[in-house]
């Protein structure tokens, strides 16, 4: 398994990693850290990772799986590198901005024979499957609607936290569109109000320019939820 992309999002799936080495289902490979000023910290809390600047050493070493967390604007261009060079592929949300070009890096994917997974991973849990059987099996009931709530303070560590257009919708209440229609099924409409909240965004001390709204609230106008009990579960 190899990584391109060394800051917060990658440390969650190197300590998964670990587990996995340790077991004996994987082998570590390199990490592509950008800023070569920044190995000094990373190997503090990894000092046996081999670390490399550049991305093409990442995707030109003898690995099965590449793990990109890497800005949101770069990871349709690595997702289409690393499948060309037929990698399999788990990709930090998200993939794209635009639909057709998900499309055909799914489509890409399958002529491969890789496979191509992007995060969240809501679906994967084993509370989520309960929930799903609970639902699907009629013991909760018929649902009419549901409602999440989600987000957190913001970043100060990334500009492009706040300067990426990502926003809260894509970033943050992903995970709340994915578990929602994982379990009650997939969306026929939807609506978003966006603001920004006034707050002064920051990096390294100084103001950012510029910023993304940071509140979104999305929702359905026709109030009602369909769920497709015919499809199964790996298709929800």
């Amino acid at each position: 398994m190899g990584v391109i992309g060394g800051g917060s999002a990658a440390r969650a799936y190197l300590r998964t990693l670990d587990s996995l080495v340790a077991s004996g289902y994987a082998a570590a490979g390199p990490v592509c850290v950008r800023r070569a000023e920044a190995w000094d910290q990373f190997l503090r809390a990894r000092p046996d990772a081999h670390l490399v600047t550049d991305a093409a050493d990442v995707l030109g070493a003898d690995v099965d799986l590449v793990v990109i967390t890497t800005p949101p604007d770069s990871h349709a261009d690595l997702t289409r590198r690393a499948l060309e060079r037929d990698k399999h592929v788990v990709v930090e949300k998200p993939l794209t901005f635009d639909t057709d070009r998900a499309r055909r890096l799914a489509e890409l994917a399958c002529v491969r024979g890789r496979l191509l997974i992007v995060a969240p991973f809501v679906q994967m849990s084993p509370a989520m499957r309960l929930l799903w059987t609970l639902i699907t099996s009629g013991v909760a009931g018929q649902v009419h609607s549901a409602r999440a709530m989600y987000g957190n303070a913001g970043s100060t560590w990334a500009p492009w936290y706040h300067t990426s257009q990502v926003g809260p919708l894509g970033d943050l209440a992903i995970y709340n569109i994915k578990t929602l229609t994982a379990l009650v099924g997939p969306v026929t409409e939807a609506r978003m109000l966006q603001h920004t909240s006034g707050i002064v965004r920051e990096f390294g001390g100084a103001p950012l320019a510029d910023v993304d709204p940071d509140v979104s609230y999305a929702f359905d106008p026709a109030a009602a939820v369909i769920h497709d009990h015919t499809r199964p579960w790996r298709d929800q």
